[in-house]
């Protein structure tokens, strides 16, 4: 049965979900004046068409393109640099490789109308301000794009890489984080949207769905020197080895590790450098033998360079010194291994662009606009233009979690806490879990590599919390299937210990529990049910009347009985680690095209989650976090909770403590600040090294690490000078009589 509907979902879904789009955008105009109801009767319509009577997704479908239709997006600010840059992007021009990725986020992925509009408006800016790769001479672009957390950055830098290769950009670099997960995740993405093939698959190359587009196009077709595998990062031999078209497109999906980049720059070397008198010392030093210094010796063969998370492993954290009298920086200063290879990689190019993107972009505003050395070139600092992309409204942030009113306040009260639906307040974590140098129980927030985490005994080792947000995780599972989403994957976190020893230890109490679930639904424990049935009670029925979905009865899980049998045994299959002892992958896709339905999985891990990893289908997050400080960009990235989660928005739940929720308002409120700086320096067309960026300080939280921080300098403000707009006045007596005495 699950087969049949998903066959249903696959082929006719789509079928009438591309024909309603194609009527849709011929019979309109503008999709401002476009109605619920007219959506609705051309989706009946296009099934008459196709004679489907016995089609029963229409309801899905139908809210799916209203998503697609009717989401609105908040403004996007830029700041820009002229000097030494000449105007000459049109994009009136023919961009086919773009129009095939295009179509394929509203077609294939079923993106809002209004987000790929966006990610075309903000692309078209990014390529205005990069230079034209014919260009004759040297130049040096780079820049800054600033987005929320899981709000589409991903998407943004592969749709500007296919406005890249339109413009004729060959030699394309994509940095993507420091652990080879991420590495692989963006790699898919980069097949998906960008090459239109598997790399894993070398031989017979599985061709995907924007290949298609391209082939009937007759488009060039594009090589990779790394692929999709977990260990596919670049390797010389395999470079070496390699069937590459002369003065083709070339691309690369590299982790951010020292090795890798010196064999990529190795790679570089060994094509172009030996003519200029190139030649690689043992260990690693790049020496010419002219003058002993590494001119840009690559000529004619521009390089772009895409830096995922830009801000982690890229900024240098050494201290540069300037001389005190002429303001010149110790231009033989060696600056720290990830932040040197990224500038040899670029400066041993005569023509090159790099281009940054983060959602936490504290460590990259503190970089010194003037930091260069003789080899290396200058630093990382985008003095091009930074750019701050814009939010879909359908995007669950800070935005979604707190109504206006809280968020007009630098502070979140206790009573935005419990009255939220989204959070749930963890307290049993430790035995004295307000005490912050407690170090007893089950995960206390000091804690030591070899803790044994119990949380009462053998019997009972995990905490009541923990407890029911995975009940809470297998009942959004069942709704979620409920409603049609079998082929969707589903995913809850648990992030509780950044030591890896510990986190194996809950790996196997997760598992004991979803066995022992397993056992109880198998031989109809009564009691288990009735535990299922209060945490529905809880979670989700009691939040019935402040959200738009429609909840299924108590009744009707219990109906889906073999559903929640059967979700329990998959979930049981799915519990992975993700950290350095474990192989475990996120093959979300592998799991899809071989099974035909979605992964429900339970993803256990520290670090490795908390740097750009995508978690589909995130709805249950249990997160905890140790005494020590936490800085802004490390908490904001931990916050895989937030991105797109249409059809099971009501569903999704953080259980975390109040410190945790309270820095992440606090931070949050931060950020917006620095975008709003933005949207002032853009209006004020300030450059971007003449910005004076601010950030709001907290007496607990550091904005970042301290290294990353040698260039900034603390300042006290007030309101003192600034006027105040009033837009509303109060006409209490009382009020009135005690302002005009203050």
């Amino acid at each position: 049965m699950l087969r049949y509907d998903l066959f249903v979902r696959n082929v006719d879904y789509d079928k009438i979900y591309r024909t309603s789009l194609e009527v849709i955008e011929g019979r309109f105009n503008t999709k401002d004046n476009i109605k619920e109801n007219q959506i609705d009767n051309i989706v009946q319509d296009v099934i008459d068409l196709f004679k489907l009577k016995n089609f029963n997704f229409k309801d899905t479908l139908v809210k799916q393109l209203n998503d697609a239709l009717l989401v609105k997006s908040s403004s996007s600010s830029m700041i820009t640099n002229d000097e030494g840059h000449i105007d000459w992007y049109d994009n009136s021009k023919q961009r086919l490789y773009w129009e095939t990725y295009r179509n394929y986020l509203t077609q294939d992925l079923k993106y809002s109308l209004s987000g790929v509009n966006d990610i075309d408006t903000t692309t078209d800016q990014i390529m205005s301000r990069i230079e034209d790769p014919s260009r004759e001479g040297p130049w040096d672009a780079r820049g800054l794009v600033v987005g929320s957390v899981q709000s589409g950055k991903t998407s943004n830098f592969i749709g500007l890489l296919n406005k890249a290769v339109d413009a004729g950009y060959k030699n394309i670099v994509v940095l993507s984080g420091l652990h080879k997960n991420l590495r692989q995740q963006t790699q898919k993405r980069i097949d998906d949207g960008l090459l239109g093939y598997d790399t894993q698959i070398t031989r017979t190359k599985e061709y995907l769905p924007i290949f298609k587009r391209r082939h009937d196009l007759k488009l060039p077709g594009m090589d990779c020197l790394t692929n999709s595998s977990i260990n596919g990062d670049f390797k010389t031999t395999a470079a070496n080895h390699a069937n590459i078209r002369s003065g083709g497109i070339k691309v690369m999906v590299l982790k951010k590790n020292k090795t890798v980049l010196q064999n990529v720059i190795k790679h570089f070397c060994n094509i172009y450098g030996v003519a200029a008198g190139i030649i690689i010392d043992k260990p690693f030093k790049l020496k010419a033998k002219f003058n002993g210094r590494i001119d840009s010796f690559i000529k004619d063969q521009p390089i772009l360079v895409i830096d995922d998370e830009v801000d982690n492993g890229s900024v240098d954290t050494g201290e540069q010194y300037w001389d005190p009298t002429t303001g010149e920086p110790n231009d033989e200063y060696n600056p720290k291994t990830i932040n040197r290879l990224i500038r040899q990689l670029l400066n041993i190019h005569q023509k090159k662009c790099f281009i940054g993107y983060t959602a936490t972009p504290f460590a990259n505003i503190f970089i010194h606009e003037d930091g260069i050395t003789k080899e290396h070139g200058p630093d990382l600092f985008p003095k091009n233009f930074i750019i701050d992309l814009p939010i879909p409204s359908n995007h669950s942030g800070i935005e979604k979690l707190f109504p206006k009113e809280v968020l007009k306040n630098t502070e979140i009260e206790d009573d935005d806490i419990d009255e939220n639906l989204f959070f749930e307040v963890v307290k049993d974590h430790s035995l004295y879990p307000e005490d912050r140098d407690c170090s007893e129980g089950w995960m206390p927030p000091i804690h030591k590599k070899d803790h044994d985490p119990i949380y009462d005994s053998l019997e009972s080792p995990i905490p009541p919390s923990l407890r029911k947000a995975v009940i809470s995780f297998i009942l959004s599972c069942v709704v979620r299937n409920i409603r049609g989403h079998i082929a969707k994957h589903k995913s809850m976190l648990i992030h509780a210990s950044r030591f890896v020893n510990v986190q194996n230890k809950v790996h196997a109490q997760l598992e004991s529990l979803i066995q022992s679930f397993r056992n109880k639904i198998n031989s109809n424990d009564q009691n288990f049910l009735s535990e299922i049935e209060k945490v529905w009670a809880q979670q989700f029925v009691k939040y019935q009347g402040k959200i738009e979905e429609k909840l299924p009865t108590f009744d009707k899980i219990l109906e889906e009985k073999k559903g929640l049998s059967w979700t329990i045994i998959e979930i049981s299959k799915n519990i992975k680690r993700l950290n350095g002892s474990s192989d475990d992958e996120l093959n979300y896709d592998d799991f899809l095209n071989e099974w035909s339905y979605g992964m429900q999985t339970i993803v256990i891990g520290g670090e490795k989650l908390s740097r750009g990893l995508t978690l589909e289908g995130l709805s249950v997050s249990y997160f905890l976090r140790s005494a020590k400080m936490p800085m802004y960009d490390t908490l904001m990235q931990m916050g895989r909770w937030f991105g797109y989660r249409q059809g099971y928005e009501d569903l999704c739940r953080l259980y975390t403590t109040r410190n945790v929720i309270k820095w992440f308002f606090f931070i949050s409120l931060a950020t917006d600040e620095l975008r709003n700086e933005f949207n002032l320096m853009m209006l004020a067309k300030k450059t971007p090294k003449e910005f004076g960026l601010r950030v709001r300080d907290h007496e607990i939280l550091a904005i970042t690490s301290k290294t990353k921080m040698r260039h900034s300098k603390s300042h006290r403000t007030s309101y003192s000078g600034v006027s105040k707009e009033f837009k509303s006045f109060k006409k209490d007596r009382e009020i009135i009589k005690n302002n005009f005495k203050i």
